[in-house]
């Protein structure tokens, strides 16, 4: 408010209480003497008006409050909302050389999912019990075609068996992959924090830790990994667990380090007292959903009643069950029974209770605890069975869809038309397996552990299958890992570059991302053979280009979901027929060149 406003506001009080002053000082004068009864009606006509004047300031106080914690809220949501371009713009007019420590930083927020959010709708509900309902085709069609070849109920599952393969050895390397991530860095960081002011040379000091450090990072988390895959010759599901871990505890611990290192040297520079995060901090970190690192995250706080309650139990005293208003989202996780409710802000008081008024008898109210720590268990073990069920799902497209068809490919002569037809019979089962590891992977797992930790900030991915333009497509399809990529490569880049390449710092972090993912499936599958790469690496920035932003229309979604179903069946035909062929056509002489060149392309058994 403006001063004068103020000003306005104040001067208003005190003639209000002057006048009641005046009042009550004249009101016994004209009373009538000896009229005792007119007294006590005059005493508590001015008590009662003291008590509403002080209900109204009290009232005051409580409306401008929550107007002004409505208002800041608004205001962090339209900072949030803001378009990234001309927050960009506005930033960039401002200061064109920042310190890294100034630039953009990741924002965490309480969010939910967005599949979370569109599965509480029915339609999209329905379109989900669609996808449901096909994987128990899927299985049926299984049973009945094992019973009809064997005669009897077939259930082996040796796909499962050979995929998983040797899991205990990949749990085990798992475990010292993370307690290597635990202990290492975070002591490394905090003797190089308590030495830092006593050496003689801290520059030199400093490069020695980093030195040891990358030789420890490269023998734990280099080698050991990839000695582990191919010495004990895991399955390829048991491998992908180790191979994915391997990046995961390498990029955790990068942000862990980079982002506390900037804050250390400046705290030493001021008072010469550096400190180290918290380990119960960093522990959280190596758990939680997302791989930037920050000393504390937004928590999830939700309703937990002591019980639960039925719809005829309670209302609220002076209001009509037809003018109340719906409850908030977030109370059915709290109140599965209870469809109608309150007013929305009494679920909101500032002393955290919430008073509920019961039926019978009237006007007899109690209050519990309403914003308490609760994890909702059941919302856990529902995200593991539905990992569990796209588990089977792949399996069931795979034993139906794949390896029929590409088990004997390499027996059959090579010919353009029976390669083409071969991928586009692969577009199929290839995007359902992408749908299905994105659900799986980005949406339960994630979700998973973010409601186990009680983290808040669950956008894992945007609104990818809306994209008009791979550009949007590559952001929005895995956030975790694209926040990653842009905050701590092509941003780090920018400002060594000062700003001046963004297109050779956009091509850098594609190229490492199209050099990771090719190096996962190089060492899973056990054979050299860069589909992933060159469709990534090329096709993907040519793309990146040509389908930019600038292309709104929805005809671009549909040719930008023709080319993933296009580029889905690529990867899932020519991964299989090179599967097949290392098996059917083995190297009888184990050189570079025989190593590095695809066996499919000769392999004709």
């Amino acid at each position: 408010m403006e001063p004068r406003e103020l000003g306005t506001e104040n001067l208003r009080q005190r003639r209000s209480q002057e006048k009641a002053q005046k009042e009550e000082e004249e009101a016994p004068q004209q009373v009538p003497n000896g009229d005792a009864k007119h007294l006590d009606i005059i005493a508590a006509h001015i008590q009662w008006k003291r008590h509403m004047e002080a209900m109204k300031s009290e009232l005051l106080e409580q409306v401008h409050t929550q107007l002004s914690e409505l208002l800041d809220k608004a205001l962090e949501e339209a900072a949030y909302s803001f378009p990234p371009r001309l927050r960009n713009g506005l930033a960039k007019q401002a200061n064109r050389e920042k310190s890294p420590q100034q630039e953009k930083q990741k924002v965490f927020v309480e969010r939910q999912s967005l599949l979370d959010e569109l599965l509480d709708v029915e339609h999209f509900r329905t379109i989900y019990h669609m996808f449901v309902a096909m994987l128990c085709v899927f299985a049926v069609s299984t049973v009945v075609v094992d019973f009809i070849d064997e005669g009897r109920l077939v259930l082996d599952f040796e796909l499962f068996i050979f995929a998983f393969g040797k899991l205990h050895v990949a749990l085990f390397a798992w475990l010292c992959m993370f307690l290597y991530t635990l202990v290492v860095p975070y002591k490394a960081l905090q003797i190089w924090t308590s030495c830092l002011r006593t050496v003689r040379f801290p520059k030199l000091f400093t490069a020695a830790v980093v030195v040891a450090l990358l030789l420890c990072h490269t023998a734990a988390l280099g080698f050991y990994p990839i000695h582990t895959v191919v010495s004990y010759k895991l399955g390829p599901a048991s491998r992908f667990i180790v191979i994915l871990e391997q990046i995961r505890f390498l990029m955790k611990s990068h942000a862990f380090l980079r982002e506390s290192v900037p804050p250390i040297l400046s705290a030493v520079s001021q008072d010469g007292k550096g400190r180290p995060p918290e380990f119960s901090a960093y522990l959280y970190f190596l758990f939680c959903p997302t791989l930037i690192y920050r000393e504390s995250y937004p928590r999830r706080v939700l309703f937990s009643p002591s019980s639960y309650f039925t719809e005829e139990s309670f209302m609220l005293e002076g209001y009509d069950r037809s003018v109340m208003t719906p409850l908030p989202p977030q109370l059915p996780w709290c109140f599965p029974h209870l469809s109608w409710g309150v007013v929305y802000p009494s679920f909101f008081p500032k002393r955290g209770n919430c008073t509920l008024v019961r039926r019978k008898p009237p006007h007899s109210a109690f209050s519990f605890p309403c914003r308490t720590p609760y994890v909702r268990w059941r919302y856990v073990i529902n995200n593991f069975a539905k990992v569990l069920g796209c588990l089977f799902y792949g399996y069931f497209i795979l034993e139906r869809l794949c390896i029929p068809v590409f088990n004997n490919m390499s027996k059959q002569p090579f010919s353009t038309k029976t390669l083409v037809l071969s991928i586009f019979n692969a577009t199929l089962p290839g995007t359902f397996l992408l749908l299905l590891a994105f659900f799986a992977f980005l949406h339960c797992w994630l979700n998973a552990f973010a409601e186990m930790l009680r983290f808040a900030d669950r956008m894992f991915y945007k609104d990818w299958w809306n994209s008009t333009s791979f550009s949007t497509y590559y952001r929005t399809w895995n956030v975790v890992v694209h926040d990653w990529l842009y905050y701590y490569i092509y941003q780090e880049l920018m400002w060594l570059l000062r700003g001046r390449a963004r297109v050779g710092a956009m091509l850098f972090a594609f190229i490492v991302s199209a050099v990771v993912h090719e190096y996962v499936f190089t060492v899973c599958f056990g054979f050299f053979y860069p589909v992933m790469f060159t469709l990534f690496a090329f096709f993907g920035v040519i793309f990146n280009f040509i389908l930019n932003d600038k292309r709104t229309s929805p005809v671009w979604n549909v040719i930008m979901w023709t080319f993933l179903y296009v580029g889905q069946g690529i990867q899932v035909c020519l991964y299989c027929q090179e599967w097949y062929a290392q098996i059917h056509c083995p190297l009888k002489e184990r050189t570079f060149w025989g190593i590095v060149t695809p066996r499919s392309w000769s392999c004709r058994s």
